[in-house]
């Protein structure tokens, strides 16, 4: 109940008696009459209190105070009971309080109790407090606040706006802070001018004064809400295991964060945690996180590929809505529920395997993935919502006979559907061959050399088999043998997307795209947290860079690759030239040097790198239609080497293995030997050259290195 104090027109009665000389035993009667009052009387702290008694009967709730003074005391009871909590606004927007009195016994401070007191400078905070909430004291005026040992959590903005409060006194019993909790306050700033991560009893509350990659300490248990949040120079975070939880919006709005790895040992990632982080293109979120909050990818534009972890069973409402690029999910077989606009308006999304168990699929789901082609719906799912699969003309949903799924997709008008009998095979992944171009494999797990004939695979995008139909072919892949079909790329296409639908005769059973440079990113992701070697990753790393410096030789400028132009780097490439011809004993064919050896005026070489990676060798004079000593190669017309150099030979088919080797051709009686790293290892050397060509040597130097240690096993130094 809500009870005003009406004992001051009280007390004003009884002290108008007594001055008014009543006689002696009125008087006697009146005193003692008034000692038992006292509580009430004129100037007692509790008369300024509206309050509630709170649903055990024996503790109040301050809820209004109606003091006008500059001083507030707080009683520690009243009407015998006692005082516990000081509720919501109490003392909200009071601008000429300066000094507050409360007594111990109050255990919970309100969201906004004081919010606004912009004079309040001094308060001793109850030793029995827990809980201070939401806005508690923004813009007061504290300069130093103690909080007191069993305290448990401090709320959202708590102290916010306070922009005088320097000195902080946080006891390790705080388990819990809220965002911007001591933002705008003079004791922040200091804090992020000591170092931009700020952490408070292993919770990281505060990183936007970061910049470039930011590496959190293996102390931090939990990333506060909205702790990197609008923060738009953070580009690269490592979250390490001992991390337990990541905080909604916590990294909201992080426009130039391009990467991020959660360790495993993470449990639980907020809502919008990393809405609106348009640099990020990929993520992999550890087989620990068991909850994921809604909206937690909105609107990253430029995200590809995400795996989801193992063990999750909900995927949340709006989760990756508006993800214009996202190419790839992995729904773990864990799901039972998709919630409302989950994939909402992925335009990318060419392909969704929900798994069998799956059971809820909510509204809108995946509305305007306009680039759907396909969707697995199993016989486990129950329940779809209205306009799941609105604007997606080209979807083919692939339902098993009689199931809940066949009888809704049948309903819904335009929607495309073929029975799992049919579609008895879909292309179940990619793989890569590293060889003179890049071949994308599209593998076919269903296919076998009995039936592999029943399929064919279309190929469209900048590959050699654009608009062609294939077969399927036998591959090894590890020690298993697929069915696949291959797109042949160059190194400067390694970022077009490429399309592969699957046809079981003239029925299209499954479409996916993907391009080798998602593929090279999403396997680095998956395989560094799998523990790889770093031989591998640096493998997957170099012939990534090596596709970024073809397209920019040949396309133009990319700032993925701007770390060569510094002149230690390009060192850095030259001694690993160094190293890998120490490695593979080339040397043993020169007397001196071999790096200056090979143009004289008898003949010049050239790499090529624009189709397949070639050799071109230049002998002076030498007529087109001229065969090597071997009867192999035949010299072609051609004047890149000068007029001096009407033809060339051209040795083909060079493999990364390849480019560190010495590469030899003989014409009538001499011989020439050259190996493609000289044209790197010139260009290193070369000031004059241009930042193309040095970018491009120095890619080609660490994709030979590179190369060579993970086909041998070897860590090379240099």
């Amino acid at each position: 109940m809500m009870k005003n104090f009406w004992k001051k027109t009280t007390s004003g009665i009884l002290a108008l008696l007594i001055v008014a000389g009543a006689s002696p035993v009125v008087s006697a009667f009146r005193q003692t009459d008034m000692t038992a009052v006292t509580a009430y009387a004129e100037g007692d702290p509790s008369e300024d209190f509206n309050y509630s008694v709170n649903a055990d009967g024996t503790t109040v709730t301050i809820t209004k105070w109606t003091g006008t003074g500059t001083e507030a005391v707080v009683p520690d009871t009243i009407d015998g009971k006692t005082v516990t909590v000081i509720d919501g606004w109490a003392f909200s927007q009071c601008e000429k309080l300066a000094s507050v009195k409360l007594p111990d016994t109050i255990t919970e401070i309100g969201s906004c109790a004081f919010n606004g007191c912009t004079s309040l400078s001094e308060i001793e905070l109850p030793v029995d407090l827990k809980i201070i909430g939401n806005t508690a004291f923004a813009a007061c005026a504290f300069t130093e606040v103690t909080i007191p040992d069993g305290v448990e959590s401090i709320g959202v903005s708590a102290f916010a706006s306070c922009k005088n409060l320097a000195d902080i006194s946080i006891p390790a019993s705080v388990t819990s802070i809220g965002e911007s909790a001591f933002r705008d306050t003079a004791w922040l700033k200091a804090k992020q001018e000591a170092d931009p991560l700020v952490i408070v009893n292993n919770i990281l509350i505060d990183g936007t004064a970061c910049t470039g990659r930011v590496t959190i300490p293996d102390s931090v248990t939990s990333i506060g809400d909205l702790a990197f949040s609008n923060c738009r120079t953070v580009t690269d975070v490592r979250v390490p295991a001992n991390v337990k939880s990541i905080g909604q919006s916590a990294f909201y709005n992080c426009s130039s964060l391009d990467y991020i790895n959660i360790a495993d040992g993470v449990e639980s990632i907020g809502v919008q945690a990393f809405g609106n982080c348009n640099a990020l293109t990929r993520i992999t979120i550890p087989d620990s996180v068991k909850t994921i909050g809604g909206s937690t990818f909105f609107t990253c534009e430029n995200l590809e590929y995400v795996k989801l972890p193992e063990g999750l069973e909900t995927i949340s409402n709006s989760m990756f809505f508006g993800c214009k690029s996202l190419k790839h999910v992995s729904i773990p077989d864990s799901v039972k529920t998709i919630e409302m606009r989950a994939f909402a308006a992925c335009p990318s999304l060419t392909k969704v395997v929900i798994p069998d168990g799956t059971e809820t699929i909510g509204f809108m789901a995946f509305m305007q993935c306009t680039g759907l082609k396909s969707v697995i719906v199993p016989a486990s799912v129950t329940s779809i919502g209205f306009s799941t699969f609105s604007v997606c003309p080209d979807a083919v949903v692939k339902v098993e006979p009689g199931s809940y799924a066949e009888t809704y997709v049948a309903d819904q008008y335009n929607l495309k559907y073929i029975d799992t009998n049919t579609a008895d095979a879909e292309i179940n992944g990619v793989s890569l061959s590293l060889s003179d171009d890049l071949g994308l494999n599209f593998v076919v797990n269903a296919a076998t050399a009995e039936n592999k004939d029943d399929y064919s695979v279309k190929l469209t995008g900048e590959c050699a088999e654009d608009g062609k139909t294939v077969s399927l072919a036998a591959k090894t892949i590890g020690d298993k043998t697929v069915y696949c079909a291959t797109a042949s790329l160059t190194a400067n296409n390694m970022q077009e997307e490429i399309t592969a639908e699957l046809y079981k005769g003239d029925v299209l059973i499954d479409t996916v795209k993907y391009d080798v440079r998602s593929y090279l990113k999403e396997l680095s992701d998956i395989r560094w947290n799998e523990g790889a070697p770093s031989n591998e990753l640096m493998m997957y790393s170099s012939t990534l860079v090596y596709g970024y410096a073809a397209e920019n030789y040949f396309n133009g400028a990319s700032n993925e690759l701007s770390v060569y132009d510094d002149a230690n780097e390009q060192a850095k490439s030259r001694r690993k030239i160094d190293s890998l011809y120490t490695a593979i004993n080339t040397k043993q064919y020169y007397t001196s040097n071999p790096l200056y050896k090979y143009d004289n005026e008898d003949v010049k070489f050239s790499l090529v790198l624009d189709s397949k990676m070639a050799v071109r060798v230049y002998v002076k004079g030498m007529a087109a239609g001229t065969k090597d000593s071997t009867g192999k190669l035949t010299s072609v017309a051609g004047t890149k080497g000068g007029t001096d150099y009407p033809s060339y030979f051209e040795i083909k088919d060079l493999t990364p293995l390849d480019l560190g080797k010495d590469q030899i051709i003989k014409v009538g009686d001499k011989t020439y030997q050259f190996c493609p790293l000289i044209w790197a290892y010139r260009m290193l050397k070369n000031d004059s050259a241009d930042a193309k060509n040095k970018r491009l040597a120095a890619a080609v130097a660490n994709y030979a290195f590179d190369a060579y240690q993970y086909e041998n096993g070897e860590v090379l130094s240099y």
